[in-house]
């Protein structure tokens, strides 16, 4: 089975832009990442600061520096599970983005692959009919088997976004591992 060089730089330029969309995917999500970190790096100095004018004017009061401790503590340890909550949306909603182009470019493969082996079957002597609905079958089974997987993740993301927002204190949001729009941080 010949394939045409036609052919050949249509499936170069698909496997191009499939790898293209999954690097602007990437890059785009590294920045989300990396305004998170920036932004908690700034929350953690203004606490800090914060924290230390507390200390501050508690001045030798033993019962004012543990209060202090306490509120100071306390307001940490809250925004720390805000970050940690913001971070697993975020990699939510990294992982169902990669899992949607993988998806595409999957079907997208498994359809050129098929087209391929069902004219090469057909081209060959001898070949038994049923080879090409046996590959079909592999096909669907991988597709199958890819789609539990893809499940399978994002019911523990939402458990663990479930778990998290009860270790808050709140009650889990609907669609906690939904890909929200977030403000820019600038």
């Amino acid at each position: 089975m010949a394939v045409s060089a036609e052919k050949l730089q249509a499936m170069q330029q698909e496997q191009f832009n499939a790898t293209m969309r999954l690097a602007n995917a990437a890059m785009a999500n590294a920045q989300k990442m990396i305004a998170l970190q920036a932004s908690a790096a700034r929350t953690m100095f203004e606490d800090s600061v914060a924290q230390a004018q507390m200390m501050t004017q508690a001045g030798n009061d033993p019962k004012a520096i543990m209060e202090a401790r306490s509120a100071a503590m306390q307001k940490s340890t809250q925004r720390m599970m805000e970050m940690s909550r913001e971070m697993a949306e975020t990699l939510a909603g990294m992982q169902s983005e990669f899992q949607q182009l993988f998806s595409e470019h999957l079907q997208a493969s498994s359809t050129r692959m098929l087209e391929g082996v069902q004219a090469m079957f057909g081209s060959m002597p001898g070949m038994p009919g049923d080879a090409a609905k046996m590959f079909e079958q592999a096909i669907a089974t991988m597709r199958g088997a890819f789609e539990q997987m893809s499940s399978a993740a994002q019911a523990s993301m939402g458990q663990m976004m479930k778990g998290a927002q009860s270790a808050m204190g709140g009650e889990p949001e609907a669609g906690a591992t939904s890909t929200k729009k977030k403000p820019k941080m600038e």
